[in-house]
């Protein structure tokens, strides 16, 4: 039996039917439980993308991502899943699933997938993790809500911080705003122009906080104030996030480093810094790279 809390006012008693109580210790081995379930009898069909001996068909955080190299493939995986759904008495939401194709032939038309009865419709983008995917040739990704988010969340505090002093705006706009766009671009491939605009977006900030007019260069004044633009900040968080990679425990995430990312650490010589680093911590090594941008 369960109550929800409403301030100081509980509701009446309830019984919980379906799902797993929101917050609860438990909810989370709970849902790996029956998750589980899924991964093992995708694993045993042995469906999904490989890469060297690793088998990558089926992520999964809150929500289950299907990864297919052929649509006939996928169809198989959605079939298994719902047979599994049926034993454990399970049911997905067929209207908040939907199929995107990324490759060389995402522009043929693909019939839709099925799960159970149900049509799954083909999409022009999907949003996974709060990070939004494109429909294409190859895997790019939307910053449009990005960008959206970002001034929503500049302006809201523009506007309750108006007589504070300018380097404690700028630390509140730090703090709550600028986490909006460097969200996933640890892993998140942007393109040059993508960043470009996202950094241009982080400047406006300082140009509005210190009076800059707009054809002004804001990039010597934020070296001033000992800090550094977009692009460093970006590449400080693809740093830290391979450091963790290289000195992780996990097998897996040290096959997933060196094939997915092993062409960027070739390409990029600070990079490089932490492959020739193992002893070395991430301070040490994030403050050799602070010293050569400022």
């Amino acid at each position: 039996m369960v109550k929800v809390r409403w301030g100081s006012c509980f509701s009446y008693c309830f019984s919980v039917t379906t799902g797993v109580r929101q917050g609860s210790v438990l909810s989370p081995s709970l849902f790996n439980i029956f998750m589980n379930l899924f991964v093992v009898r995708l694993r045993q069909v042995d469906i999904g993308c490989h890469i060297n001996s690793l088998i990558i068909g089926c992520l999964l955080y809150a929500d289950m991502l299907l990864i297919c190299p052929s649509v006939n493939g996928l169809q198989n995986m959605l079939d298994l899943c719902m047979s599994v759904s049926n034993v454990l008495s399970l049911q997905f939401n067929p209207k908040k699933s939907y199929c995107i194709a990324i490759g060389k032939l995402a522009k043929l038309v693909i019939s839709p997938m099925t799960l159970g009865d149900v049509s799954i419709p083909w999409v022009q983008s999907i949003k996974y993790l709060g990070v939004v995917i494109n429909h294409g040739k190859s895997l790019s990704f939307n910053t449009g809500q990005v960008k959206r988010s970002f001034f929503s969340a500049c302006n809201c505090i523009y506007a309750r911080a108006k007589d504070l002093n300018e380097l404690v705006h700028l630390f509140l706009q730090e703090s709550y705003c600028l986490p909006i766009l460097t969200y996933a671009s640890a892993v998140v491939k942007y393109t040059v122009k993508q960043e470009d605009e996202l950094n241009a977006c982080w400047n406006s900030v300082y140009r509005k906080l210190f009076g800059f007019n707009k054809w002004e260069s804001v990039k010597s004044f934020i070296c001033g104030l000992d800090r550094l633009d977009l692009h460093y900040i970006i590449k400080k968080h693809r740093m830290m996030f391979y450091w963790r990679l290289s000195h992780s425990t996990s097998n897996f995430l040290h096959d997933i480093l060196w094939c997915y990312f092993g062409e960027h650490f070739l390409c990029d010589s600070e990079l490089l810094v932490i492959l020739n680093s193992k002893t070395s911590s991430i301070n040490d090594i994030y403050e050799h790279f602070r010293n050569m941008c400022i």
